[in-house]
């Protein structure tokens, strides 16, 4: 990951459409559009999806989520549920 990269700070508003969860050996990773992949060091164990926007995040308990990354739903290749 870019060291210089700082996570965003928003979380969705509004009715979230999906969401998608993992067991705490697996991960999450994107492909986009262009080619690339984002792992999120392999921290992402959980996607919201609102208003054509996907939400990256890391859950560690109920009350403390981490958003690593939002991408509009359209830059998405495919993502993937990987193993730790």
């Amino acid at each position: 990951m870019n060291k210089n990269f700082t996570p965003p700070s928003k979380e969705p508003t509004g009715t979230v459409e999906k969401t998608l969860s993992i067991e705490p050996d697996r991960h999450f990773e994107v492909a986009l559009q262009s080619g690339n992949c984002l792992d999120f060091n392999d921290e992402c164990n959980f996607v919201k999806f609102a208003r054509g926007l996907a939400f990256f995040q890391n859950h560690q308990n109920q009350k403390k989520e981490i958003t690593l990354a939002i991408i509009p739903i359209n830059n998405i290749n495919y993502i993937l549920n990987k193993e730790n």
